[in-house]
C-alpha cells in the first residue's frame, strides 16, 4: 500500500480587488487628531498603497505569500493609529470581487480588507500545499504545514471577521474550508505514517479521523444552510464528489489496516470481515469518482483496488484451506486519532518594519510611560503558570496513539541486555573455574588462553559502568513516559506551580501595599504637575507693566512680593508634596524587602517547572537514541559471549589433550 500513487489534494482560488482604496480620510484624521501635516507622511502612505498593490498582484508562491502576510501585519499596525472600523471616523470604503458571482462587494470597514487578505493568505497556503511532491518526508511535512496554516486563516476569518464580510467569506463557508484543509493535513500525516512503516493499528486510527473529517464535510455541504446558498451548484457538486470519494477511500484504508492488525493477532475470521469491508468501501469510492471524473484519483483507486482484492482473495483461500475461522457479521469500531491542528502565524513578525513608526498615538505613549514606571510586574504580582509547550502536547498525542508500545520496546531491549550481560558473567566464571581445575601439565599450553581470558574480563569490567548507566537512563525514561501518558490536565497538576502562592496572605498584603504606593506616586506626580501649571499660568497672566503704569508711585519690589504672595498656598502644598517623597521611598524599600523572599520562591518554582518541562521533552526526543544505545549494548555483550564460547571450546580441548 505504501507504493500507491499519491491521492490528489485541492486548493482554493484567491479573491481579487480591482479598485484601489482612497486614504484621504486618513490624512484628514492625521491632521485633526495628531496635529501634524499629512504631507509629512506622503512617503508612508505611498509605501502602504504600493504594498497593497504588490500583495494583490503577486504570484501564488512563497514570495507572494510573504507579501500578503506583510500587508496583513501592516493593517494591524495601521488600525492601532486610525479608527477604521464601521461607523468610526476613519472608516473608508473597501471593494473586493465576489468569488462565485460577477459582483463587487464594498464595505466601509477595514475588517473587510483584513478578512479578504487573510482569506487570500489561506488560499495561497492551500496552493503551495498542493504543489508539494509529497514523495518523501520533507515534501510531506511541508505540505502538511501549508494545509494547517491555511486552516488557521480560514478559521480566523470565520471567528473574528464574520460581522464585516461578503457572502463568499461567510462564517459557515470558512469553517468548511478550514476543515477541508485540516483533513488534507491529516492525509499528509497518514501518508507519512505509511512510508514510515508504522503499526497497522496506528494507520487505521489516523485513517478513521479522515473518515470523520470527510463525513462532517459532506454533512456541512448538504445541510440547508448558508453554504448551500452561497456556493454555485456546479462547485457544490464538485466538493460533494471530493468528500464522498475520499470518505469511502479512507473507510477502505481503515478496514485494510484493521485487517492487517487482525492477521497479526491471529483473528483470521475478523481479518476476512475487514477485507470484505475494504473492498466494499473502495467500490463505493470508485463509483463516486465516476461522477467526479478525477483521473489522478482514478489511478490511485485502481492501484489500491488491486492490492485489496489480492489480499482478500488470498485471505479467503487461506481460511478455506487452513484456518476455517468463522467470519463475524460486524466489525469493531476504530477509535480515531487527530494529529493536526490549525497553525497560526504572527502578524507582528510578518509585518516587517512599521511603516508609520513615526506616528505614535497618545494613548500608546501614555501606556508606555505607565509601563516604564511600573516595569517588571513579577515584583508585585503572581501570574498564572505558562502553558505547556507544543512539543509536549505533540509527545502526549503521539503516546496516546502508540499506547505503551515505546515502553515495551525499551523494556524488551533492556531484558535482552540484562540477559546478555548475565550470560557473559556466567561464561567468564565457568572459564575461570575451568582453568583452575586444569591439570598442572597443561599450564604452559593454557598460558595464551589465560591472557585472552584476562583481556575479556577487563573488557567486561570496563563495560559494566556503561551497562549500569543505561539501566539508570532506562529507568528514568520509563518514569518520564509514565508522566507523558497522563492527560494534559494531570500533567499540569504534577508540575511545579506558582498558583498556590496566590493564597499566601502575607504576599497578598505586600502586593496590595506595593500597588497602593505606586498609585500614590502617580497621584502625587499629577498633583505636582497641576500645582506647577497653575502657578505658571497665574504668573504669566499678571501683566507687570500694566500694574506699574496704573500705580506709578507703588514700590515695585513690594508690588512683586504681593503678587507672589498670592501663590503661597500652592507653594506650601508643593513643598509638602516634595517632602512626602522621602516617606514614600522608604515605604517602597520596606515593601520590596518583604517581597524579596516571595520573588525568590516564585523564580525558583518557575525554574523548576521549566526544568521539568525540558526533561519531559528531552525524554521524548531521546527515546530513539536510548533504544539504539541499548541495542549497541546488546550487540556488544552478544559478541563478547560468542568469543568466550570459542575460548571455552579451546580450553576444553587443551585440558583434555
Amino acid at each position: 500500500m505504501e507504493g500507491a500513487p499519491r491521492i490528489p489534494m485541492y486548493s482554493f482560488q484567491i479573491k481579487t480587488s480591482s479598485l484601489p482604496i482612497e486614504i484621504d480620510v486618513l490624512k484628514s484624521y492625521l491632521e485633526s487628531e495628531y496635529g501634524e501635516s499629512a504631507s509629512a507622511y506622503d512617503s508612508e502612505f505611498k509605501a502602504l498603497l504600493d504594498l497593497r498593490k504588490s500583495a494583490l498582484e503577486s504570484p501564488q508562491d512563497l514570495g507572494g505569500l510573504s507579501l500578503l502576510k506583510k500587508y496583513y501585519g501592516q493593517l494591524q499596525l495601521l488600525k492601532s493609529r486610525f479608527p477604521m472600523e464601521e461607523c468610526e471616523p476613519c472608516a473608508l470604503p473597501v471593494s473586493w470581487d465576489d468569488l462565485y458571482i460577477d459582483d463587487v462587494v464594498t464595505h466601509s470597514d477595514i475588517r473587510f480588507e483584513e478578512a479578504a487578505v487573510l482569506y487570500n493568505i489561506g488560499s495561497v497556503e492551500s496552493v503551495l500545499g498542493c504543489k508539494q511532491a509529497r514523495t518523501d518526508a520533507e515534501g510531506i511535512k511541508a505540505a502538511c504545514t501549508h494545509f494547517m496554516s491555511a486552516a488557521w486563516c480560514f478559521q480566523r476569518v470565520s471567528e473574528v471577521f464574520s460581522g464585516a464580510v461578503a457572502p463568499d467569506l461567510e462564517s459557515e463557508l470558512m469553517r468548511l474550508k478550514a476543515q477541508m484543509m485540516l483533513a488534507q493535513a491529516q492525509e499528509c500525516v497518514f501518508r507519512k505514517s505509511q512510508l514510515d512503516g508504522r503499526k497497522s493499528g496506528i494507520n487505521a486510527r489516523i485513517a478513521q479521523q479522515l473518515v470523520d473529517f470527510y463525513g462532517q464535510l459532506g454533512s456541512m455541504l448538504s445541510s440547508a444552510g448558508t453554504v448551500a446558498k452561497v456556493i454555485p451548484g456546479r462547485t457544490r457538486k464538485h466538493y460533494s464528489g471530493i468528500f464522498a470519494v475520499k470518505r469511502s477511500f479512507y473507510e477502505s484504508q481503515v478496514a485494510y489496516y484493521s485487517a492487517q492488525t487482525a492477521e497479526d493477532t491471529g483473528e483470521y475470521g475478523l481479518r476476512l470481515a475487514w477485507l470484505l469491508k475494504a473492498r466494499e468501501s473502495l467500490q463505493a469510492a470508485i463509483a463516486a469518482n465516476k461522477d467526479l471524473k478525477d483521473s489522478e484519483m482514478r489511478e490511485t483507486l485502481n492501484f489500491v483496488q488491486d492490492v485489496i482484492v489480492g489480499k482478500h482473495e488470498s485471505a479467503e483461500k487461506d481460511n478455506n484451506l487452513i484456518y476455517h475461522a468463522q467470519i463475524p457479521q460486524t466489525v469493531p469500531e476504530v477509535q480515531s486519532a487527530q494529529l493536526v491542528k490549525p497553525l497560526a502565524f504572527d502578524p507582528a513578525e510578518a509585518a516587517g518594519p512599521d511603516l508609520f513608526k513615526r506616528l505614535v498615538p497618545m494613548k500608546t505613549s501614555e501606556a508606555s510611560s505607565v509601563y516604564s514606571e511600573e516595569a517588571d510586574p513579577e515584583f508585585y504580582s503572581v501570574s498564572e503558570d505558562a502553558p505547556l509547550p507544543q512539543a509536549l502536547y505533540d509527545a502526549c498525542a503521539q503516546l496516546s496513539v502508540e499506547g505503551d508500545a515505546a515502553q515495551k520496546r525499551l523494556t524488551q531491549r533492556m531484558q535482552q541486555l540484562a540477559s546478555a550481560a548475565v550470560d557473559v558473567d556466567t561464561l567468564l566464571g565457568e572459564l575461570r573455574q575451568l582453568t583452575k581445575d586444569a591439570p598442572a601439565e597443561t599450564a604452559a599450553s593454557l598460558r595464551p588462553f589465560l591472557d585472552d581470558l584476562a583481556k575479556f574480563e577487563k573488557v567486561a569490567r570496563e563495560a559494566q559502568p556503561s551497562n549500569d548507566s543505561l539501566r539508570a537512563s532506562a529507568s528514568r525514561h520509563a518514569e518520564s513516559l509514565a508522566e507523558l501518558r497522563k492527560s494534559p490536565e494531570e500533567l499540569k497538576a504534577s508540575l511545579p506551580t506558582v498558583t498556590d502562592l496566590q493564597a499566601d496572605e502575607q504576599l497578598g498584603q505586600s502586593v496590595s501595599e506595593l500597588k497602593r504606593l505606586l498609585g500614590k506616586v502617580s497621584e502625587m506626580r499629577s498633583q505636582r504637575a497641576e500645582l506647577l501649571a497653575s502657578i505658571r499660568s497665574d504668573l504669566r497672566s499678571e501683566d507687570a507693566t500694566s500694574l506699574l503704569l496704573r500705580q506709578p508711585n507703588q514700590d515695585p519690589v513690594q508690588m512683586f512680593e504681593a503678587t507672589l504672595a498670592k501663590q503661597q498656598d500652592r507653594l506650601t502644598y508643593l513643598n509638602q508634596n516634595l517632602a512626602a517623597q522621602a516617606n514614600i521611598l522608604s515605604a517602597l524599600i520596606e515593601v520590596h524587602a518583604k517581597l524579596a523572599p516571595h520573588r525568590q520562591l516564585i523564580a525558583q518554582r518557575r525554574a523548576d517547572r521549566e526544568a521539568a518541562l525540558q526533561r519531559l521533552v528531552a525524554t521524548w526526543n531521546e527515546g530513539p537514541v536510548l533504544l539504539d544505545k541499548v541495542q549497541e549494548g546488546v550487540d556488544f555483550f552478544t559478541g563478547l559471549h560468542r568469543k568466550l564460547k570459542v575460548c571455552l571450546s579451546v580450553s576444553v580441548c587443551l585440558s583434555v589433550c
